[in-house]
């Protein structure tokens, strides 16, 4: 499901440069000086937890920027919650842990929330260079792949970070990831809204 590939396209960002660095070293990194260890990756997110913000508080400032991104996005689009995505079940708010492997709910948490973007008038594909321009110019730092041309992502200035995902059968997610918050900040929040239309 797109929370997935959202996942596992930031863990790559997060160490594809540790990972470089590494590899050279091995076991010791006094071979080659202009190589150094770097520390594990721990954290789904590059960016500190924020104290302030709760559940309610993501969840709300989460649908706030997917209406932010789709009106910088082509007007014919709009956002509707799904069950399915590439015929797959498809959850689409999740409230997960930001330290790999931990179960601990008082560790910091993220939420992610996932909503299918319809209207499309051209292949999907072909959106992704209309959403990677229109976020830039919110003043978004978006990233892109070359070797995995169905996604992109970007990452707000407060640090919340949207994937877009194109799936082979032509479906296409926004999933947007907040800021870590602390697990003791987990507080609900009311449902979300069944569509976002384009503003």
């Amino acid at each position: 499901m797109s929370r997935v590939l959202a996942v596992a396209a930031v863990f790559t960002t997060l160490v594809t440069a540790a990972c470089g660095q590494n590899a050279r070293a091995g076991d010791d990194a006094s071979i080659d000086p202009k190589w150094t260890r770097m520390p594990e990756v721990t954290s789904v997110s590059e960016f500190p937890v924020d104290p302030t913000l709760t559940e309610a508080l993501a969840q709300q400032k989460a649908v706030d920027l997917l209406s932010e991104a789709l009106g910088a996005s082509p007007h014919e689009l709009s956002l509707v919650l799904g069950d399915q995505w590439n015929g797959d079940p498809l959850d689409p708010r999740l409230v997960g842990a930001c330290i790999f492997g931990s179960d601990n709910p008082d560790d910091p948490q993220r939420l992610l929330i996932d909503y299918l973007v319809v209207g499309q008038t051209r292949p999907p594909t072909d959106y992704l260079v209309d959403f990677a321009r229109g976020w830039s110019e919110l003043g978004w730092e978006v990233r892109t792949n070359p070797a995995n041309r169905a996604i992109i992502q970007a990452i707000s200035p407060d640090h919340f970070m949207l994937t877009a995902s194109v799936a082979t059968n032509g479906d296409t997610a926004f999933t947007i990831a907040s800021q870590c918050f602390p697990g003791t900040n987990r507080n609900g929040a009311p449902p979300l809204p069944e569509t976002i239309p384009h503003p």
